[in-house]
């Protein structure tokens, strides 16, 4: 699979009225045996202005310093406001009712991942700092007031699972087959003891 270039980019949501900022994103999965990176994803971020110039100044104010590249297509109409099917409230819910399905999705998903991959004997989740390996059972971007994080789901060898920040070194740091080993700070959840979340997590350089 070729490396996917993550990137913003502008386009109109329903109707062609609003502009609106999308993010292109890696989609990671299962094919034939390989899992990693299968393809690319694109994610609604926002709602940004009718106005072509006013919804790039927004897009670019809110992306801040973001290091993913801004695209906008400058030559796109957009259909005058009111022409549309309904009401602009209409279709800033039916873009939050799109996204709220997409993650729904991701989170059933992976939870059917974990399901198939419970192992009959497992460990309680180890609080404080440790070392973990087993492997990338799924990821899901996360938003945030700077843009958004990729979020994952491990399962450790011992049996029980985690949820942390699956940034670009502990990306780099998995096999092709879903595996990676790396240290961070565990806490294990209050109403789960087989379930927690860790932070601070660091690659274990391979010998």
């Amino acid at each position: 699979m070729a490396k996917v270039l993550k990137r913003y980019f502008l386009d109109t949501g329903k109707d062609n009225i609003m502009w609106c900022l999308y993010f292109v994103d890696e989609l990671w999965g299962t094919q034939a045996g390989y899992t990693g990176v299968i393809g690319e994803k694109t994610i609604y971020c926002r709602n940004l202005s009718t106005d072509y110039d006013t919804a790039v100044a927004n897009a670019k104010e809110w992306i801040g310093d973001s290091p993913y590249p801004l695209y906008a297509n400058s030559d796109k109409k957009t259909n005058a406001f009111g022409s549309g099917s309904g009401s602009l409230y209409e279709s800033i819910n039916e873009e939050e009712r799109l996204e709220r399905d997409r993650i729904n999705n991701i989170q059933n998903a992976i939870s059917q991942t974990i399901n198939e991959s419970w192992n009959t004997f497992r460990e309680e989740v180890p609080n404080g700092h440790d070392t973990f390996s087993g492997k990338l059972l799924g990821t899901k971007f996360v938003e945030n007031d700077f843009g958004g994080t990729v979020k994952m789901v491990f399962q450790d060898d011992r049996g029980f699972k985690l949820y942390g920040n699956y940034g670009s070194r502990m990306h780099n740091a998995t096999d092709l087959d879903g595996r990676i080993t790396f240290t961070a700070i565990a806490k294990q959840s209050d109403d789960d003891k087989y379930f927690g979340f860790y932070r601070e997590g660091k690659p274990v350089k391979k010998k």
